[in-house]
């Protein structure tokens, strides 16, 4: 028993010898221990803040519209006789674009060539006197109507006495009276007419035959101009965008005919009454139309806001020289040109350019808001809340008051700090 006792301890020693042997093998292949690691702040970004002076500006969205339009129609009424235009149909300034029937005005206008004859006639023989032949037959008519006054007045005496014997009635009597009184008008008339034309016209006659053939003259300048109005023509080039009457019908003095469209097109935008005093007429504008930037300036600022919007209209126009076009392009294919690419309805950024102003520009991200806008600035590696005013903004920067220039603004990692919180700056 004593030597199997010593053999088993002997065995239990083995195996603990083993055991350490194998533990010391096993702590000489295992790595090193790793260095503790001190607490750090939060990783974040920085940017310093710089002072800059940039352009302030408006910008608005625009629609592009007709310049102008225009309804052409006759002064005067009458028949369609014939029309020279389409709907769609460009036309030139002064081309004929309907006509009335004028055959009524056309015997208007030769019955008043007659009216100015006649009248020209009576003047001049006014002017240069009665001939003798004229003067011999005023004398013969004055002598026959003595004649027949002298014989009126024996005729006047005899009824009167057979009257006063009672041989004839009172009604007789009555007859050749008047009879006298009548031939005695005629001498007057007579004698009148022979002095007239012994002594000729009067400065008042005179004077009353030059009325008379000025006004036939204007009665036929008036029909003229009434011929002249019968063609109906062009006042500008553009398009015809309406024609609302046919051949045929009849149409009413100073009703339309034709709409029609100017070539030039302009851009309107509303404008807020707040900016209303920043821009004038004539101010220069950058407009951009699908990725297209030209300059246009202010032609129009509307004193009338539009009633849905309260914006007031303002109307901008291309400035000339803008587009090129080859000398050799006609105006209908030129205006179609300016068609395809600027079409009517399409939307426009419209940009004004107001002043420029010096401030703090920060990256729009970098700003949140709870009750206040604020901004995180480090501050003895520590983040620090600051409140901020948006003074303005662009699409992805702001212009900030409240923050300093040479300022470090935390860009990154902002979003997880609070105020005090300790950082590391990565850059």
């Amino acid at each position: 028993m004593t030597l199997q006792n010593h053999q088993i301890k002997r065995n239990k020693f083995i195996v603990v010898l083993f055991s350490f042997i194998l533990l010391g093998l096993l702590s000489a292949c295992s790595p090193e221990a790793a260095p503790v690691i001190e607490k750090q702040g939060k990783p974040v970004r920085v940017q310093q803040a710089e002072e800059q002076e940039r352009a302030v500006t408006l910008s608005y969205t625009g629609i592009v519209e007709i310049d102008e339009v225009t309804r052409l129609g006759f002064k005067n009424s009458g028949k369609i006789n014939k029309l020279y235009v389409e709907e769609d149909q460009f036309i030139r300034r002064n081309q004929l674009i309907a006509e009335l029937d004028t055959r009524e005005i056309d015997f208007a206008i030769r019955d008043a060539e007659a009216q100015i004859q006649a009248a020209q006639a009576q003047y001049d023989k006014a002017v240069r006197g009665a001939a003798a032949e004229e003067i011999n037959q005023a004398r013969l008519r004055l002598q026959q109507a003595i004649d027949a006054y002298e014989y009126t007045k024996d005729q006047q005496e005899r009824i009167s006495a057979l009257y006063d014997a009672g041989a004839v009635p009172r009604q007789e009597l009555d007859a050749i009276n008047l009879e006298l009184d009548i031939r005695e008008n005629e001498v007057k008339q007579a004698e009148e007419f022979v002095a007239q034309v012994e002594r000729g016209a009067d400065v008042e006659d005179l004077q009353y035959l030059q009325t008379q053939l000025e006004r036939a003259q204007v009665d036929y300048e008036h029909k003229l101009q009434m011929r002249t109005d019968a063609e109906l023509r062009a006042t500008i080039d553009g398009y015809i965008l309406d024609v609302l009457f046919k051949e045929g019908e009849v149409i009413g003095a100073g009703q339309p005919l034709v709409v029609v469209r100017n070539q030039q097109k302009v851009i309107t935008v509303g404008v807020p009454q707040r900016d209303l005093d920043s821009i004038s007429v004539g101010m220069q504008a950058s407009v951009t139309i699908n990725q297209q930037a030209s300059t246009w300036e202010v032609s129009s600022i509307s004193t009338i806001p539009d009633n849905t919007t309260r914006l007031y209209p303002v109307t901008l126009q291309k400035i000339k020289g803008q587009e090129s076009a080859s000398a050799s392009v006609s105006p209908q294919d030129s205006a179609s040109a300016n068609n395809d690419r600027l079409l009517l309805g399409a939307l426009a950024t419209v940009t004004f350019t107001i002043e420029n102003s010096t401030g703090v520009w920060v990256p729009i991200h970098v700003i949140m808001a709870d009750d206040t806008d604020f901004i995180y600035v480090v501050n003895q590696q520590r983040a620090q809340r600051r409140d901020v005013i948006i003074e303005e903004f662009t699409a992805s920067e702001a212009r900030i008051n409240g923050i300093d220039a040479g300022e470090r603004i935390i860009i990154e990692g902002m979003r997880r700090l609070t105020d005090g919180d300790e950082i590391l700056v990565l850059n």
